[in-house]
């Protein structure tokens, strides 16, 4: 694939003509300046890091396209293969503000769905996809569109409108809201143009209710051609009859022509279906308005849902106040009741109200919102990333697979958050998940350490490795809890069991997904685990023993922080949790296997405590 690496300018694939795509947008409306390139910025502000936006991502056959739309507007660009290669990406997007995935439509069903809610919600970050059609000429417009129209500012005559279907008054008093009795004024809104619309009402994907009136894709004059077998759609959309025949409330149904808006938001049941959903693409109303001449970008439910008139009022806010389209999807996800995420933004996150009064101005970047961590055009460049979450700009890492067991390495605070938060998340935690991954997030956007007095935290994950530390009979689990995200990287022989003097086994693992982040067990043949820590650079605690005779668990305490879980068999088997910093707990008279877990910052660590010597890392 060719690219200019000039922003504002736009260089499609080989396999798809530039002149089809700017006859496609100039029919569209566009003035033939915005559709056609326009070289304004040099390659060497491109190359040197001038962006003026979040991270655009690249998915498997979607990389093409999605780095030339990333040229084009001077943003940052990072390609993955695949959903496995997601968590790095949410980690790079975490430091550039936001995400945009562009992704074959195929790719996009439920399951990706699902994990990009999550971890949008999980990590506090705004994410916005463009499914692409297999049609290359057709992806390519879809890329070339979003483009134009983000350098472009239709002017509308009105600024913002809310709609609620379920109320007659409009909701909340706005003087920019309607309810279902001003259902006629709000539709007359929308053809004469609104900025940004909030729309909440029943609907299914294809048409919408608004007072007596309905949107409707099959009112349209460009509505798709008839259903054909194998496809999926409704009775209407394949030669049958409309499903709302027989009601005779309503007076006139208008099509997806009728709404000129360039942001969107749908508070409304499976407005944006993905592969696989109850209707194809070509059938959904809001694929429509992706496709025509003003909207840009849209928040939209994949399932059905609830919400009361208070939470469109709450949109309106947010998107009066700047917030961008991203970060609207994420709130609308923590606000709406019940269940589990549903709303996302299709188009790119980073999309706001325009911030200026003349809508004629065509500008090669958006307004960047005003979140935290996030760099604008022209600001100082913080430290690199973590190693293997950020962009990759130059030539591959080299692989450690085959490299013996290291030294010491220092590792920031942000991939050992992640870590544990995925190792959580894959275990079924979802609370201790979210608290991680919102400080490894804290720690990326801040480029610092989390401070060692963040006591929630620690105890939160020693008290979880605890639980899955020890089963009911308290001995040590064949298989840790973070085995699916590592990698066995060489194993030695160490010093011999301080229990029974029996031969142990050092094992190091690897994330391949956190490239410096590694783990030591090591296991006697008879007794079990003995210890299961960070990399040898990370502190642990040291002479870890079990004064049986006192009911005391003991260890090195000097200068160490964060929080210790003991969990041990016995008549009562149980844990009890303590400041690291005390050097000591009690345990129940007839404690045995006792184990201590150690947690700071992301680290944790899992000691046997033995009656005499010690088990800790090497």
């Amino acid at each position: 694939m060719a690219v200019s690496g000039n922003p504002s300018v736009l260089t499609p694939p080989d396999d798809v003509s530039a002149t089809v795509l700017v006859h496609r947008l100039t029919m569209l409306g566009l003035p033939a300046a915005v559709a056609a390139p326009v070289t304004n910025r040099s390659r060497e502000a491109h190359d040197q890091g001038v962006h003026s936006g979040g991270l655009v991502i690249g998915w498997g056959t979607g990389g093409d396209l999605a780095r030339s739309y990333a040229d084009a507007l001077g943003r940052p660009f990072l390609a993955v293969s695949g959903g496995r290669e997601w968590p790095r990406a949410a980690i790079a997007a975490a430091e550039s503000g936001s995400g945009f995935v562009v992704l074959p439509e195929e790719d996009f069903d439920f399951g990706t769905a699902g994990m990009l809610f999550e971890h949008g919600r999980n990590m506090n970050l705004p994410v916005g996809v463009l499914p692409l059609p297999m049609d290359r000429t057709e992806a390519a417009f879809l890329v070339a569109r979003a483009w134009a129209l983000r350098r472009l500012h239709r002017p509308f005559a009105h600024r913002t409108a809310l709609y609620c279907d379920f109320r007659s008054g409009p909701p909340g008093g706005l003087p920019d809201a309607y309810g279902s009795a001003q259902a006629g004024q709000f539709l007359e809104l929308l053809r004469t143009g609104v900025e940004a619309v909030v729309l909440h009402s029943h609907g299914n994907g294809a048409d919408f209710r608004v007072g007596s009136h309905v949107l409707c894709l099959q009112a349209d004059p460009s509505r798709p051609a008839p259903g054909r077998q194998g496809e999926k759609f409704l009775p209407c959309q394949g030669g049958g009859h409309c499903r709302l025949d027989h009601k005779t409330g309503f007076v006139a149904f208008h099509g997806a022509s009728a709404v000129r808006t360039r942001l969107m938001v749908m508070l409304s049941c499976s407005a944006y279906q993905p592969h696989g959903g109850l209707l194809d693409p070509r059938f959904q109303f809001s694929r429509r308005l992706l496709t025509g001449r003003d909207t840009v970008g849209l928040v939209a439910s994949t399932r059905i849902n609830h919400g009361t008139p208070q939470l469109g009022v709450a949109v309106a806010t947010l998107l009066r106040n700047g917030a961008s389209l991203g970060e609207v999807a994420l709130r609308v996800n923590a606000l709406s009741a019940g269940g589990p995420p549903s709303y996302l933004c299709v188009g790119d996150p980073d999309l706001t109200l325009t911030a200026t009064s003349d809508p004629h101005l065509a500008q090669d970047h958006d307004p960047v919102p005003r979140r935290a961590g996030r760099r604008r055009p022209g600001a100082r460049t913080p430290p690199a990333p973590p190693p293997g979450s950020g962009p990759e700009r130059a030539g591959p890492h080299p692989s450690s697979a085959d490299s013996p067991i290291s030294g010491p390495r220092p590792l920031e605070p942000a991939p050992r958050l992640l870590f544990a938060s995925d190792m959580a998340a894959h275990n079924g935690d979802v609370g201790a998940a979210r608290l991680l991954a919102e400080a490894g997030v804290r720690a990326i956007r801040t480029q610092s350490v989390l401070p060692v007095s963040d006591r929630r935290l620690a105890r939160s994950l020693a008290d979880w490795v605890a639980a899955r530390t020890a089963d009911a009979t308290g001995v040590g689990p064949d298989e840790p809890a973070w085995a699916h995200l590592c990698v066995p990287a060489g194993s030695r022989q160490s010093a011999p069991c301080p229990q029974c003097a029996r031969p142990v086994v050092t094992r190091e693992h690897r994330s391949p997904l956190y490239r410096d982040y590694r783990r030591l067990v090591r296991r006697c043949t008879v007794d079990g685990l003995l210890a299961d820590v960070p990399d040898a650079s990370a502190r642990v605690p040291r002479h870890v023993r079990h004064e049986a005779h006192r009911a005391l668990v003991r260890w090195e305490h000097d200068g160490l922080t964060g929080a210790c879980t003991l969990v041990f068999a016995g008549r009562t088997p149980g844990r009890v949790t303590v400041p690291a910093s005390r050097g000591c707990a009690q345990v129940p008279p007839g404690a045995c296997r006792v184990f201590l877990v150690h947690a700071v910052e992301g680290h944790f660590s899992v000691l046997r405590a033995f009656g005499t010597g010690e088990a800790s890392g090497e």
